[in-house]
């Protein structure tokens, strides 16, 4: 990386290649190509008036390195001379620092072409970078501010001529290995990943929903996901985006593991446990690792990282999909401290206060957030939920009654009931005045009631949306203005539209469209996935590519509108499958997983598998319309969509209800047992002690009576078309509470 402009790094080149012949000379870095691209390949290819060009970028499996290959084909069908200039400065960047480092030997070190670079510093560790010429070798070679090689050759019609570059970097004590084993197994390391990375993408994939666009994106999700890892301390770790840097980040790891945990429980626990191992004895969870100044380095998380709340989802998350208690035991620890720590800036009216805006992690105001405390009220219950597996439930009434205190501060406070937006503060007596994407956790985590989810959706449509693009991170667009009031660094936040600046990033589009699906809006949730997730949408938007993205500039009167920044960005691909796997039906709150009947229309007939309580549970949905006819369960019709013991298969057949069935529930439920002939349905709760409680119920015919231990309550009627759902509210004052619902009998 030669950059000295953090926003122009994409101009730094530190290879260069001029293309001579009796015609003239082409500079390739000049000119565009047509490529083809996967997240651990590239081809870039160009038609010239007399030759071809094809260059490739590939990298190995279990080898320190990546292969770049230049052919040269001639199309003019005659002899001539070919010369290609090769440029390649090797100047290091020092891992979080950003120091340059010059080598400090240059080592010609075969007659085959083999070049090493030697970094004689502390806070390189002595690393060494070596290039192997392992197809046409130079005529010549010169080393001064930047290696220099050159390439010629006679090249009949229709010949080629051949530059192949092995590239890596390794230790001082693994220099022997760069002659003989790096240059004799390349070719079968790069087969070697290319296959993992195929067998982890498509061989292993059950989700297919026969719309190209969106199947294809799963692939490539899987295949970013088996694609991005580094080598780090010994270890090979999730890293965000292609990059040869030692940095470790935490974030990046539990949201791509939000998608994971439906499907790849090994890897998540692989995760889970990793993050343990960077814990010291004071069980704070890390924030990053990294190598700095000499040295390995964990950064943990303060009291208001946001990376608390998203460990304690993902691994509650993870326990309800594996039923792994024994893993979960080990982490119990590294939650409780989490838990304690966030309580700290639980401030007096009862709401979290963060010193970062939103999600960001820059800036540096104190007040109260939403995002924040929209995590902290999901992530009590979620601690609440393990606390109960896990028999370890003294402090789960205090924690429930504390998230339901803050839920009621949340709206009593921060909801502008004229705006219909969640805002934030500055300070303690000042709002912010900017609409932030992270509000959007409101709706798609179900916090807010149907009414105000919706005028929520409906401001951010206002106010956030790019209609090619997508929901912008924060508007109005104008943080450049403000860095003394938020304390920014010079120029981090970026440009108008740039970055945190009013940019678009994945998080922000897949929180609209869950909140669109959970508000009921099922087919304009199918639209924000597949216009503004899928390959395809991104690709046919304004400056498209095949790609993911970290951020797409988002100035729709500039040129660059639409530019994506980081186009194989880890967690894109780990929210992406997240958001599918809700869209297919499948759903948890903090206690259960279970099945819900608003799935898109084009989604039928669907055959999918998903693991719950630690095994692969088959799904097979057929049928329209907007709930369940049928509900089976191990071939056994069952009154519940809410799984309630381990299954192995699932049939739901969509259409008018066939029977009452319990459609969701924000406890845990042992029992739901229904007896025809008495037209009851009766219900059985885990252990939540004293604590509001709401189910769904959905029904062909009306509700008679409920009773609610003993204590009959009255159900709230949400809708009357030929079909009953019920909304039951109430208050648990025992463990193990028994609901007795009677309906009527036509």
């Amino acid at each position: 990386d030669l950059s000295t402009d953090y926003w122009k790094r994409e101009e730094s080149l530190p290879f260069q290649f001029y293309i001579q012949n009796e015609e003239g000379t082409d500079s390739l870095s000049e000119i565009p190509m047509i490529y083809h691209y996967t997240p651990f390949s590239v081809i870039f290819r160009k038609e010239f008036s007399d030759y071809r060009l094809e260059m490739r970028y590939t990298s190995c499996d279990d080898l320190p390195m990546f292969v770049l290959e230049l052919k040269i084909t001639d199309s003019a069908g005659k002899t001539r001379v070919f010369k290609v200039d090769a440029e390649a400065r090797m100047v290091l960047r020092t891992c979080h620092t950003y120091s340059w480092r010059k080598a400090t030997d240059f080592i010609p070190e075969d007659e085959k072409g083999s070049i090493i670079w030697r970094y004689s510093y502390d806070d390189t560790d002595s690393a060494t970078v070596f290039l192997l010429n392992d197809g046409l070798m130079p005529r010549a070679m010169t080393n001064g501010e930047s290696t220099k090689l050159i390439y010629r050759k006679t090249v009949a019609p229709g010949d080629s001529m051949k530059i192949v570059w092995l590239i890596g970097s390794c230790t001082r004590a693994d220099e022997f290995k760069i002659a003989g084993l790096y240059r004799e197994k390349w070719q079968e390391s790069i087969q070697k990943n290319r296959e993992r990375v195929f067998d982890y993408a498509v061989r292993q994939n059950e989700l297919i929903t026969g719309d190209f666009g969106i199947d294809q994106t799963v692939n490539w999700s899987r295949a970013v996901m088996a694609s991005n890892m580094h080598y780090l301390d010994g270890q090979i770790v999730p890293m965000p985006c292609p990059a040869e840097y030692n940095f470790f980040f935490t974030h990046d790891l539990l949201l791509t593991d939000l998608g994971a945990v439906f499907f790849d429980l090994e890897r998540v626990r692989t995760d889970l446990l990793y993050l343990k191992s960077l814990t010291g004895p004071d069980s704070i969870l890390p924030h990053a690792y990294y190598w700095k100044d000499g040295k390995y380095v964990t950064e943990y998380c303060g009291t208001d990282n946001w990376n608390h709340f998203w460990f304690i989802i993902l691994t509650n998350s993870y326990l309800k999909h594996s039923g792994d208690l024994e893993t979960v035991s080990q982490l119990f620890h590294i939650i409780k401290k989490s838990i304690s720590m966030v309580m700290q800036n639980i401030e007096s009216e009862g709401l979290m206060y963060a010193t970062r805006p939103d999600w960001w992690d820059i800036g540096h105001i104190y007040g109260a957030q939403s995002y924040v405390s929209m995590l902290m009220i999901r992530s009590l219950q979620d601690y609440a939920s393990m606390s109960a597996e896990l028999n370890q439930s003294n402090d789960m009434e205090r924690y429930l009654q504390l998230s339901a205190k803050m839920k009621e501060q949340l709206i009593g406070k921060l909801w502008d009931e004229e705006e219909g937006y969640l805002f934030n503060m500055i300070d303690s007596l000042t709002f912010d005045n900017h609409y932030y994407s992270g509000s959007l956790i409101a709706a798609a985590f179900d916090i807010l009631d149907d009414q105000m989810k919706m005028k929520l959706l409906e401001t951010a449509r206002v106010q956030l949306l790019d209609e090619n693009l997508g929901i912008r991170n924060a508007m109005p667009a104008d943080f450049h203005l403000l860095t003394d009031l938020y304390k920014f660094r010079e120029g981090e936040v970026g440009a108008p539209f740039l970055y945190a600046n009013g940019g678009v990033w994945p998080q922000g589009n897949i929180w609209f469209g869950l909140g669109l699906l959970q508000a009921g809006k099922v087919e304009e949730s199918l639209s924000v996935l597949k216009e503004f997730l899928t390959l395809d949408g991104i690709r046919n938007s304004p400056n498209g590519q095949p790609s993911f993205y970290e951020y797409r500039h988002a100035d729709s009167s500039a040129a660059d509108y639409g530019v994506i920044d980081k186009p194989t960005f880890l967690w894109a691909g780990g929210l992406y499958l997240y958001y599918l796997y809700q869209l297919t039906g499948i759903r948890e709150n903090a206690w259960n997983v279970y099945i819900s009947s608003d799935i898109p229309a084009s989604f039928q007939p669907l055959s999918y598998s998903v693991f719950i309580n630690g095994k692969p549970v088959q799904i097979e949905l057929s049928g329209e319309g907007r709930y369940f006819h049928e509900i089976r369960m191990n071939g056994k019709q069952v009154h519940s969509a809410v799984i309630t013991e381990p299954i192995g298969a699932i049939e739901l057949k969509r259409g008018e209800p066939g029977y009452p069935y319990l459609a969701k529930i924000n406890c845990p439920v042992r029992l739901v047992e229904y007896n025809a002939e008495q037209h009851l349905m009766r219900l059985i709760l885990g252990n939540v002690p004293a604590a509001d409680i709401n189910f769904d119920i959905v029904s062909p015919v009306a509700i008679s009576r409920t009773i609610i231990d003993r204590e009959e309550v009255l159900p709230v009627e949400i809708q009357h078309d030929l079909v009953y759902k019920y909304v039951l509210k109430s208050f648990l004052n025992k463990e193990n509470s028994e609901i007795r619902i009677e309906f009527n009998n036509k």
